[in-house]
């Protein structure tokens, strides 16, 4: 595909491209100029300010990866572990990870709930990955649309084999368990 340069340096991504990557108005973009000289790559860039639209580390969630303002060493790692999401190897993920993935983007990042979902079901649309309990977290992705914590409900999933799950410090949770007809049922003791 081509594009012309303006008198003013700026060159017009083809539409068929830009709904590829999911690039939309304002969304940012990164220039590499090759070793040599030669070559310009330009690749998505998102900000920490565009976080809550495009999801979280090396997920792909409908747009661009995301690049944050890291240290080195943690900028090191995301590139180890999105060579290895990427590589089409079969990944064990043990749902442990899961929740801390979730406070991370919930926590530490203010991620809206349906942000979450979003990544984690792109996570669920990965065949690679090997997730410890693939219902449960499909469950609690659902969940997180009803107003529920994702920690309770990714618990409450991976309980439904029980009678009864108890939880001991929110009675919120056991009242809209019940609301929502959820089995087994959520109580507090």
């Amino acid at each position: 595909m081509l594009s012309t340069l303006t008198s003013k340096g700026q060159v017009t991504i083809p539409q068929a491209l830009r709904q590829q990557l999911g690039l939309m108005p304002g969304h940012a973009v990164s220039f590499d100029l090759s070793a040599d000289a030669t070559c310009i790559t330009m690749r998505p860039a998102v900000s920490a300010k565009q976080l809550p639209e495009q999801g979280f580390g090396m997920v792909k969630v409908k747009g661009p990866h995301v690049q944050a303002d890291w240290d080195a060493a943690t900028a090191l790692q995301c590139d180890h572990a999105r060579a290895l999401m990427e590589s089409g190897k079969p990944l064990f993920v043990a749902s442990t990870v899961l929740l801390e993935l979730e406070w991370v983007l919930r926590g530490f990042y203010k991620l809206p709930p349906e942000t979450v979902a979003a990544v984690f079901n792109h996570l669920l649309s990965m065949s690679q990955l090997q997730l410890q309990d693939r219902q449960a977290l499909q469950s609690a992705c659902d969940a997180l649309a009803h107003g529920f914590d994702f920690a309770d409900a990714l618990h409450h999933a991976s309980s439904r084999h029980c009678d009864a799950l108890a939880t001991f410090d929110d009675t919120g949770f056991a009242k809209r368990a019940a609301l929502h007809g959820w089995v087994p049922k959520v109580f507090v003791p």
